[in-house]
């Protein structure tokens, strides 16, 4: 994680004073600046990161569909990759996909499949058993491989400047972090992996990665303990006009939060489940447990040490309980409002 990274933190505390955040100054704020939701503790203006030698990477980037084998195999093929991420995650591999539902033709694609300090020879044969079986299956894939010497040339590949949007709402996103615990037990797999497929054959747009984050370092700090034990993040998308209505939205919200409670079921707060802030639904349920785990008892108390005046305050950060914001009935929670204390 790249809050595993931060070494010193210089920050203007609400009180205005400037200070350094470390471990050995005011250690407290530095454990929870890092992962904890900095803007609500303090202003960061500036930090020291942990450097790290240049690897190479290996990227493969695919795609494969439901158009030629049918819905069944299609779907054989992706919980074939699915139940590798043990050892996909074991590699320090991790991906980036997306699974459509076009009218009931279903498509996956992957883009791209990210391998550090593999070669091409080592890609193919961590990803041998799954590509044999997407070939057994019948289905038709052409994997576009490419090996790089360090990060940034891949990346910049990847997403070329320019390919990403920026601003609109045409899509609510939700999301749940999966524990490795759910691919370790074959029954809780086997209703993780329904509960997934069920939500893309429903219609929602599904993405995400296997992906789980190591702490070789063993470092303390707020960082959602979800993270610790994830193996996968998924996305969840619903589509929204952009002109919705304040009535389009709130039944776009409603239905986001129905979509999304099977993933909640099977992946619960508190037991290795929870949700990444980033991309979440901001309506999201208990979202002090989904979006801090463990560690909001301690920021909540170090909230109120370092901001005791609520100075700072974002959507569902650390205290943003004591806040309301009154945007009328916008179907959905706004900031175009008057910022008030909430009452008690």
């Amino acid at each position: 994680m790249a809050a595993d990274q931060v070494m010193a933190l210089e920050a203007v505390t609400a009180d205005g004073n400037k200070i350094t955040a470390s471990q050995m100054s005011h250690p407290d704020l530095y454990w929870a600046l890092r992962g904890g939701g900095g803007s609500t503790f303090a202003i960061v203006t500036s930090m020291i990161i942990r450097v790290h030698p240049k690897v190479p990477v290996t990227l493969s980037s695919f795609s494969f569909n439901s158009t030629f084998v049918g819905k069944e195999a299609f779907w054989l093929g992706v919980r074939a990759y699915f139940e590798l991420f043990i050892p996909f995650t074991d590699a320090g591999t991790y991906s980036y996909f997306w699974i459509y539902n076009t009218n009931g033709t279903y498509s996956m694609d992957m883009k791209p499949f990210w391998a550090p300090n593999h070669t091409i020879a080592s890609f193919n044969d961590l990803v041998q058993p799954w590509f044999q079986k997407l070939s057994h299956l019948g289905i038709p894939f052409t994997p576009v491989t490419k090996s790089y010497p360090e990060f940034w040339p891949a990346f910049d590949e990847a997403w070329p400047p320019g390919s990403g949007a920026v601003g609109g709402w045409t899509t609510r996103p939700g999301n749940r972090l999966f524990p490795r615990a759910n691919w370790e037990d074959p029954v809780k797999f086997n209703q993780t992996f329904s509960a997934i497929q069920e939500s893309s054959m429903s219609g929602y747009r599904l993405g995400g990665y296997h992906q789980a984050p190591r702490n070789r370092a063993h470092v303390s700090n707020a960082v959602n303990t979800a993270w610790r034990t994830a193996i996968s993040f998924l996305i969840l998308g619903i589509n929204v006009a952009a002109d919705a209505t304040p009535a389009e939205m709130g039944s776009a919200s409603a239905e986001l939060k129905d979509a999304l409670e099977p993933w909640r079921r099977i992946a619960p707060n508190g037991e290795g489940g929870g949700s990444y802030l980033n991309e979440a639904d901001i309506g999201e349920p208990d979202w002090q447990s989904a979006f801090y785990g463990e560690n909001y008892p301690r920021l909540r108390e170090l909230k109120d040490k370092w901001d005791p005046e609520g100075v700072f305050y974002a959507t569902t950060a650390v205290g943003s309980e004591d806040w309301v914001v009154e945007d009328g009935d916008q179907g959905v929670q706004t900031q175009n409002g008057r910022l008030c204390r909430a009452s008690r």
